[in-house]
Formats: C-alpha cells, structure tokens, sequence
C-alpha cells in the first residue's frame, strides 16, 4: 500500500510561520483561531465545546496519534481534547 501523502497548510512571511492547522501548529505557544474549514455540525460541536474564530489557544501536546490536547485562554476552559482530523480543519496563526 502507498503512503498518505501529507501536505502541510504552512504559509511564510519573512521566514516566520504565520498560518497552519492546528494538528501541526507548535505546543505551549498562543494560537489565534483564525478559520475553521469544517461543516456545520462540525461548527456546531466545536462552538459547544467552547471554541469560535478569534479565539487564543494553547496546543498542550504533539504527538502523530490520538486527540489535540488543547486549552481556550479566550474563556479560561480546562483543556480539552479534539479528533485529530477535526484539528486539521482548524487554521491557526501564532499570536503576537
């Protein structure tokens, strides 16, 4: 069987990592939520759980199997995990 090819959602401005989804954004940095590219019941679950467009976030782990650990600083939440696949339909940006 062939391998999944993996593309990354990175883009560069001055050699800094601006935009990239949040299964591959770093961890214990400030993330700002800039899309979610997902459908409506997938909007709908995140908004439940707590998580919009615009808010700050902080990645608690990285490993290649199981949920993003994550923790929403906009509503000081406790953490919470999401589905991988759900994580990379969520663009994030590093706060400055």
């Amino acid at each position: 069987m062939g391998r999944k090819l993996r593309i990354p959602l990175f883009i560069y401005y001055k050699n800094k990592l601006i935009k990239m989804s949040l299964s591959e954004a770093p961890v214990e940095v400030r993330l700002t939520i800039k899309e979610i590219n997902s459908g409506q019941e997938a909007k709908r679950k995140l908004s439940s759980l707590g998580i919009h467009k615009d808010d700050v976030v902080i990645k608690h782990n990285d490993s290649k199997w199981g949920p993003v650990i994550l923790e929403n600083l906009t509503v000081q939440s406790n953490k919470l995990a999401i589905g991988r696949e759900l994580a990379k339909k969520i663009v994030v940006e590093n706060e400055r």
